[in-house]
């Protein structure tokens, strides 16, 4: 929506989907685990393709919660990229 508002000539979004098989626009399939709060709840982490652990990179996938969980989550900074 910021890129519409501020003019831009060209909106991609990425489409994947749910485990309950829904349609949601996000830039990867996979990178849950970076991008939101979802492996410091316990409830969602142990429904990760591969849950975080000590010592275990986590795996979190679209593909692994139902639109409605998906909805529960808080963005974050992509972990992933030191320098963001």
């Amino acid at each position: 929506l910021a890129a519409i508002i501020q003019g831009a000539g060209i909106v991609e979004c990425d489409v994947t989907f749910t485990k309950d098989k829904e349609l949601v626009c996000r830039h990867a399939q996979c990178d849950l685990h970076t991008t939101t709060d979802i492996v410091t709840r316990p409830e969602m982490n142990t429904k990760c393709t591969t849950p975080w652990a000590p010592g275990i990179a986590p795996k979190c996938c679209t593909s692994d919660f139902t639109l409605e969980e998906l909805k529960t989550l808080c963005a974050k900074m992509d972990a992933s990229i030191a320098d963001a």
